[in-house]
């Protein structure tokens, strides 16, 4: 088949813009907006596969704006090479479902969480994939209701993943303090998104999805929400709220009353506040759990006007990263309170936010997936490269623009 000229990719971008938008407007209702770098752009369109090579051609569910049925069947006649250049990287058992759900479709996190889920009965949490669904992140959208992060695509860089997969999976040396990692950003670029298809593609047993505000209701709160003018008091209190936080995602889950955590006036200490939260994930969970806890706008948790608020939250994270295999992940448009460096206390780590795939978005949408398959870069010059390069970086542009507003 002939490749499209470069007039006629424009023409043809110009044309499917308005079905294009519509079937993208997901993508920014899910707080997956796209972050992208002009020359990273043009790497990747200059670099993209040929036609044919690997490109999905049979309609992928979820690209319009609908959501994904829990238990989508992927089975039917849908078949996928995995990728790659990454396969060899990835967690052995996110390496075999990847391989079995197919590249395109492993985009959904729904789909990879449905081959994964084992029910377990005595959690509430666990009991079954519907109830374990709803304690994911959500995002609202105006006039339009919420809509859940987990039923939409992750259009990310499959190899930013894994390297995010791979900080938090570090051994930690013997005298190293327990990290506690974090995804600093602007509203509207990922933060929340990405966490749950990096544990997706890990090794970790558990995602226990902590949110301290904007998740429909389903967000904890200590009340009253000041804790006490005592650093050292206040510091307790946030180790308990942690461990009253978790008690009630395992076992309680659907109680929104139950998110508004009391304020203890007589914590034990941070130390025996940890050794009962690890009692108790053992006890749950089993003693090989390996959990990763996602405290989403983690600043959100107390007043953060308080005298001792970042007291207060440092005693929760550090509660929740002294549990034994278990990482932290903090997200929000600051930084956690914590040192950079320390030798005697949790410390905070920085991970990179995987970057938007605006290639994988393309062959994802319905309205531009022929305009996918027909580009042929074999049989283009040089100045129609360079003008599908500049073209897919005005996209991208575009798609920053809608996901900052």
């Amino acid at each position: 088949m002939r490749a499209l000229g470069a007039a006629q990719v424009s023409n043809e971008l110009l044309c499917a813009r308005p079905a294009f938008e519509a079937g993208i407007s997901t993508l920014f209702w899910m707080d997956v907006a796209p972050r992208t770098l002009g020359l990273n752009v043009f790497d990747a369109v200059l670099k993209a596969p040929a036609s044919g090579n690997g490109v999905c051609h049979a309609p992928v569910p979820g690209c319009s704006g609908e959501v994904l049925d829990d238990r989508l069947d992927v089975k039917g006649g849908l078949h996928r090479s995995p990728a790659r250049r990454v396969a060899n990287a990835v967690p052995t058992r996110a390496r075999v479902t990847m391989a079995a759900v197919g590249t395109e479709l492993s985009s959904y996190p729904a789909v990879l969480l449905n081959a994964t889920f084992k029910p377990l009965p005595g959690v509430p949490l666990f009991e079954d994939i519907e109830s374990y669904t709803r304690s994911l992140p959500v995002r609202g959208m105006s006039n339009t209701g919420f809509y859940r992060l987990v039923h939409f695509p992750y259009w990310a860089r499959e190899d930013d993943l894994l390297r995010f997969v791979q900080r938090l999976e570090e051994e930690l040396v013997a005298d190293e303090r327990f990290p506690v990692f974090y995804v600093q950003a602007p509203s509207g670029r990922g933060k929340t998104a990405c966490v749950l298809p990096a544990f997706l593609r890990s090794n970790f047993t558990h995602y226990l999805y902590l949110a301290c505000d904007n998740n429909n209701g389903r967000h904890f709160k200590v009340m009253p929400h000041a804790p006490a003018a005592n650093a050292l008091l206040a510091e307790k209190q946030g180790a308990a709220f942690a461990l009253a936080a978790v008690k009630v995602l395992l076992g309680s889950p659907d109680d929104e009353d139950a998110y508004k955590i009391p304020l203890d006036p007589l914590p034990p200490s941070v130390e025996e506040t940890q050794v009962e939260l690890a009692s108790h994930l053992k006890q749950k969970l089993g003693d090989d759990c390996r959990c990763l806890f996602h405290l989403d706008e983690h600043r959100k948790m107390c007043d953060r006007d308080a005298p001792y608020a970042a007291n207060f939250s440092r005693g929760a994270m550090a509660t929740l990263a002294s549990v034994a295999g278990a990482r932290v992940v903090a997200t929000y448009i600051d930084a956690p309170p914590l040192p950079a460096r320390a030798l005697s206390e949790v410390c905070r780590s920085p991970l990179a936010l995987p970057f938007f795939d605006v290639w994988r978005a393309l062959k994802g949408v319905p309205e531009l997936r022929e305009l996918v398959r027909r580009y042929d870069p074999q049989t283009y010059s040089r100045e129609e490269l360079r003008l599908f390069a500049t073209l897919m970086f005005r996209l991208g542009f575009k798609l920053v623009q809608l996901g900052l507003n």
